[in-house]
């Protein structure tokens, strides 16, 4: 609504201009077409007056005789009629209805009629004419120009002196020329309309005279005047009378608060504030736009940084992606191998501590037959005679504890081995390895000692039986040699064996070591398997982020560098806008000091007096309801006709 306002307060007065335009227009249409002007009525139960002034003039306009005729309206049928008059020589024109006069006041008898009545008054009417004549561009009279040829000026002009309530009233004039094609032609009229209706012409001129004066405009701005201009080519004038209708009666369907809608006090103050506004918001834009083009070369180098990282990070990305593709690999193989690698370790686990208890069992057995073999030494220097045999069967035996040591401390390797191969699958980590092999490492190295040891001792036992054997069929002293030499092989391999029973004991630890190592396995197996799942679903998820990720940083890298070749444009678009930012803020300050701070001070000092006297001279227009005289309780209208002879 604003930005309307400032675009009519922009045009000066012509807004109000062209409504009152509109408004004599439509009233002047309406009495052309119509032939009568509108006029107001009072409610149906009361009476109103209508006054009809009739004047006639002499060519030049002046007043001659002024007659009034007045009708009042019986609409609510009331018997008796209270009027007022300044007129005299009264007479009812219509009927045979009586009244009394006591000076203005008449008391009408109506018996539910309307009266029609007139008389004559010396007064001057309000609105007067001059009437001037040329033909060829020379003054003539009325009279001198019946008859002539040429070129015909009619000029009239009109004084309203007519004011209520100290403004002037507003009237509007219509004068009206019969005539006929043949002696009047190519007739145009300043203000007005000519008809034909296949006889005859009747020309209308309008005016409205003090109008334009009222509402302190030029006639120009108004677009109607206080003057009628008729010209034509006459081929032996012949016109003689000149009718002319004055009235104000339209202006009483007009109400003059309607006039409210043009002010436009807000209006004019909001687009005050507003212009200053976007006087200050235009140089706060400069000032920010001029701010921002000096950090322009700051944001070009922040824009090459933003490349360099985005490139970086592409790269970065694509490494990461190969490497969670390799991880997610390696996780889908771990998960599908590692379980049956920790089965077979189990089962060999298994075998390991099968031969591990053997070997315990043995080395019991062997420390068993130590024993008795020291407690038959002196038996068997008493019973030679079955040494031979039981000294073959030593030497069975002793060959036997050599191959169970070497048993024994194939196992021990074995285990080592087993549990060496354990942390290269990384099956165990290294805590765990150095853990286990803390705990039996330090015995499987005795057993591995004394199983050297045994061997050895068995070794050299096995080939002392067999010498004893032989020496048995010998030399007895070489039999008593023997088995005192055997006696101390027995002692000191009994007391390998069992000296402190650090082999046997070494031997069962192994052996509930491997158990232990056996059953932690079978639970690594059971609890790793969800684990191992879950990794390998983790890892396929990795994957799948890293290669979103590796997109994502591709297309910012593509972003980034599409921006930072399009740095200079926009480096060079920025200084552009700050240059426009100024030539605004320039323009902004000046549309307001020299256009709408005119604007609002032309509002100020002059439309707002002119929508004041529109005001007032509406309210005249409706206040002035007749020539002569009307009771305050009635209600009226009045037109006044002019016959002007052009003749005299």
């Amino acid at each position: 609504m604003g930005a309307s306002y400032g675009k009519e307060i922009q045009m000066t007065s012509k807004p109000i201009s062209r409504k009152i335009i509109s408004i004599v227009t439509a009233a002047l249409t309406m009495v052309v077409m119509c032939g009568l002007p509108a006029f107001a009525y009072a409610a149906d139960t009361g009476v109103s007056k209508e006054e009809t002034v009739y004047v006639v003039t002499n060519s030049t306009g002046e007043q001659q005789d002024v007659i009034v005729s007045d009708h009042l309206v019986n609409k609510g049928k009331v018997k008796t009629i209270s009027d007022e008059t300044t007129l005299s020589d009264i007479e009812n024109v219509k009927g045979e209805e009586t009244f009394k006069q006591n000076g203005d006041a008449l008391t009408w008898d109506a018996g539910g009629n309307s009266i029609y009545y007139q008389g004559k008054t010396t007064e001057e009417v309000p609105v007067t004419m001059d009437v001037t004549y040329r033909l060829d561009d020379k003054v003539v009279s009325g009279p001198e120009l019946q008859g002539k040829s040429g070129k015909v000026e009619i000029r009239i002009h009109y004084e309203n002196t007519a004011t209520y309530e100290g403004s002037t009233v507003p009237f509007i004039v219509m004068t009206g020329l019969m005539v006929t094609d043949e002696t009047f032609k190519n007739i145009k009229v300043s203000k007005g309309k000519v008809i034909d209706d296949g006889e005859k012409l009747m020309v209308v001129g309008m005016a409205a005279p003090g109008l334009a004066q009222t509402l302190g405009i030029g006639e120009s701005e108004l677009g109607i005047g206080s003057t009628v201009i008729i010209t034509g080519d006459a081929e032996e004038f012949a016109v003689e009378d000149m009718m002319t209708i004055v009235t104000n009666a339209f202006f009483e369907d007009i109400d003059s608060d309607s006039i409210d809608d043009l002010d436009y006090d807000d209006e004019i103050k909001q687009l005050d504030k507003g212009a200053n506004a976007l006087a200050d918001g235009s140089d706060q834009l400069y000032k920010g736009l001029d701010a921002l083009s000096d950090k322009m070369p700051d944001l070009k180098q922040g824009v090459k940084s933003l490349k360099d990282g985005s490139d970086a990070l592409e790269k970065g990305t694509n490494d990461a992606k190969k490497g969670a593709e390799t991880l997610s690999a390696g996780m889908e193989e771990l998960t599908g191998s590692l379980p049956s690698k920790l089965e077979t370790i189990s089962t060999n686990l298994g075998t390991i501590k099968a031969g591990s208890q053997a070997v315990t069992n043995g080395l019991g057995e062997l420390k068993d037959n130590l024993d008795g073999a020291g407690a038959g030494a002196t038996a068997i220097q008493t019973g030679l005679t079955t040494v031979s045999g039981q000294l073959t069967g030593a030497a069975s035996t002793a060959a036997g504890l050599d191959s169970n040591a070497d048993t024994s401390s194939e196992a021990c390797r074995e285990i080592s081995a087993k549990i060496a191969e354990l942390k290269t699958n990384n099956t165990i980590d290294d805590d765990q390895y150095y853990a286990i092999m803390n705990a039996i490492g330090s015995d499987l190295t005795e057993i591995q000692t004394q199983n050297g040891t045994i061997s050895a001792t068995a070794s050299g036992l096995e080939s002392g039986l067999k010498s004893a054997a032989t020496a048995l069929t010998g030399e007895e002293s070489q039999i008593y040699n023997g088995v005192g030499q055997l006696g101390a092989g027995l002692d000191a391999a009994y007391d390998a064996v069992a000296g402190e029973d650090k082999l046997l004991a070494g031997s069962t630890a192994v052996t509930g070591g491997i158990e232990t190592l056996q059953t932690g396995v079978n639970d690594s197996i059971t609890a790793m398997q969800p684990k191992l799942t879950l990794l390998n679903t983790g890892a396929k998820q990795l994957k799948d982020g890293e290669v979103n990720l590796a997109g994502g940083a591709k297309q910012l890298a593509e972003g980034m560098d599409k921006l930072y070749n399009s740095a200079d444009t926009m480096v060079n678009g920025v200084y552009q806008l700050d240059n426009g930012a100024y030539k605004l803020r320039q323009g902004m300050s000046k549309l307001y000091k020299q256009g709408i701070k005119k604007i609002v001070d032309m509002y100020n000092d002059e439309l707002k007096g002119t929508l004041n006297d529109a005001r007032s001279m509406l309210d005249a227009g409706k206040g002035y309801k007749t020539f002569t005289k009307l009771p305050s309780s009635m209600d009226g209208n009045v037109k006044f006709i002019y016959k002007t002879d052009m003749t005299e």
